[in-house]
């Protein structure tokens, strides 16, 4: 799920209206799940880290073989611009590496800090998001943070994951050909406090 939902990054109904009643959801929960769990779950999140290693060298590989192939043909016109040719060839490593080994240590460290604090961080986070806090809603913007929702419901009691589930795959329904206006709908009875447990 974690990609699917990283993937609606760019959806203006999903960023608008969906992912705050989703990450509101999230932090109700995480106030309500016992610390030592979301440590645990922290620390398979970290344990879990060299699994995804073989995927993200094989994508970077990708990535290089493009980029080289592109610097072999339009190798002539990068020397002749001498320090210019010479920052676009920069330029281009840092875009194959950078924002994978930016996310990576961003949800590293992230994860490193709830294990270390036993949850507090993240229930800290979250009950100042849930204040409005301009720092931590903010922080739930960053790249680590739209992905790490998906797995960190599944640490939270029931009642939320069911809750989590029913507006995630409305949206998901929504935007297969079903009704938008039930979706729009259960989003404002949710932000009206109507929403069933």
């Amino acid at each position: 799920m974690s990609s699917r939902l990283n993937s609606l990054g760019n959806d203006a109904l999903f960023v608008n209206k969906v992912r705050p009643v989703l990450l509101d959801i999230l932090c109700k929960g995480i106030l309500e799940t016992p610390g030592k769990k979301l440590a645990l779950g922290a620390l398979i999140a970290i344990a879990m880290i060299p699994a995804t290693w073989p995927a993200a060298i094989f994508g970077r590989i990708v990535h290089l073989l493009i980029f080289g192939g592109l610097v072999a043909i339009f190798f002539e016109p990068l020397v002749a611009a001498g320090a210019v040719g010479f920052l676009i060839f920069i330029g281009g490593l840092v875009a194959i590496f950078y924002r994978g080994i930016y996310a990576g240590t961003q949800e590293f460290l992230f994860n490193l800090g709830i294990l270390l604090t036993v949850g507090l961080l993240l229930k800290w986070l979250c009950e100042s998001y849930l204040e409005g806090s301009f720092f931590h809603t903010t922080l739930f913007e960053t790249p680590a943070m739209q992905t790490m929702p998906a797995y960190l419901i599944a640490l939270t009691p029931p009642k939320y994951k069911r809750e989590w589930n029913r507006f995630f795959e409305n949206y998901l329904s929504a935007n297969g050909g079903g009704s938008q206006s039930d979706l729009l709908e259960m989003l404002d009875a949710y932000w009206a406090g109507k929403a069933p447990e």
